[in-house]
């Protein structure tokens, strides 16, 4: 056993809950093994949770299943988003305007982006209302709306959205990927944003490298 390793144990249980955090943000560069295991011992022991990103309103929508640097904390809930849209061909065949050009349709692809921004949009507000940090493993379908007299195209996203925590050695980073303080959240009774971290929280007295 490192023979800091009890000492750092001791003097991270003195620590705050925000103090704790921030410690837990920095790199094996600024604390010692000893101190960088002790802290995350003590994050881990008292059921805290680091937030991913300081923007507490920011939710990532992705389609892989996990999110490189977090851990799911918490699932959620699952997620999902639909908009139809109709298809207009025959009308603008009617009228002579064709902009079909290398069998691409301009106006179709807009509507089709146009389709997949709400999506987005709708799943990150539904993800937000519940207090999930990102809605993962997102799948998009489309397909016609059966028994309509008009050719109706229906676009559904579906995901499932997860409260985040941040991984031991992670920076937290916000969503312009700049490397920003941790915040802290309580596992229980709720997860609910507390104050910025303190600008100078106590480091490990004599075991750490920094200066």
């Amino acid at each position: 056993m490192h023979p800091d390793l009890d000492q750092a144990r001791a003097f991270a249980r003195t620590l705050s809950e925000q103090e704790l955090v921030e410690e837990a943000s920095r790199s094996l560069d600024d604390l010692s093994h000893a101190g960088w295991q002790a802290v995350h011992e003590e994050v881990s022991r008292r059921g805290l949770r680091v937030r991913p990103w300081r923007n507490v309103n920011f939710v990532l929508v992705t389609t892989v299943n996990k999110v490189a640097g977090f851990g799911v904390h918490r699932t959620m809930d699952v997620v999902a988003a639909e908009y139809v849209l109709a298809l207009n061909i025959a009308r603008d065949l009617g009228t002579g305007v064709i902009d079909v050009v290398d069998g691409r349709s301009a106006n179709a692809q807009q509507e089709l982006r146009e389709a997949r921004r709400t999506i987005l949009r709708e799943l990150r507000e539904e993800a937000r209302e519940i207090g999930a940090d990102a809605v993962i493993d997102l799948r998009l379908s489309y397909g016609e709306v059966p028994g309509s007299v008009k050719r109706l195209l229906m676009v559904t996203g579906v995901g499932t959205a997860v409260q985040l925590t941040r991984l031991p050695g992670a920076p937290i980073r916000d969503i312009a990927g700049d490397v920003v303080a941790a915040t802290v959240e309580r596992r229980t009774p709720a997860d609910v944003p507390t104050t910025r971290p303190h600008p100078h929280a106590p480091r490990f007295p004599g075991i750490t490298s920094h200066t």
